[in-house]
């Protein structure tokens, strides 16, 4: 049997999303895959960690702990393993879009089921 979406075979690539032919097959792969951290799928399902001031105000982020810094870091490690999945077309979709999660949605919203 042809395999139709050589990408998905590596620890180290996300599997490639091609468009809607193969979006069920790569979200499930990609899921699998972000789960080997688990704080990382986190941002994707949930949004960014998201730090306040005793004002309630958002810190800056010159202001925030080591792991506070740790945790804000996920969502650009989460941006960047879905970009990596990602085709030109699919890419060009979500790129603007600021948090992991935003990108997950658009793509849910842009491939049905």
């Amino acid at each position: 049997m042809a395999d139709n979406y050589p990408e998905g075979k590596s620890d180290y690539r996300a599997p490639l999303l091609t468009g809607t032919d193969n979006y069920n097959w790569w979200k499930g792969r990609v899921e699998t895959y972000l789960s080997r951290d688990p704080l990382v799928l986190r941002v994707v399902q949930k949004g960014p960690y998201v730090f306040l001031d005793k004002d309630g105000k958002d810190k800056d982020v010159d202001d925030l702990t080591t792991d506070e810094l740790i945790k804000f870091g996920y969502n650009g490690k989460a941006r960047n393993y879905l970009m990596n999945g990602l085709n030109q077309a699919e890419h060009d979709k979500v790129s603007s879009l600021k948090s992991a999660k935003e990108m997950w949605d658009a793509l849910e919203t842009v491939n049905p089921k």
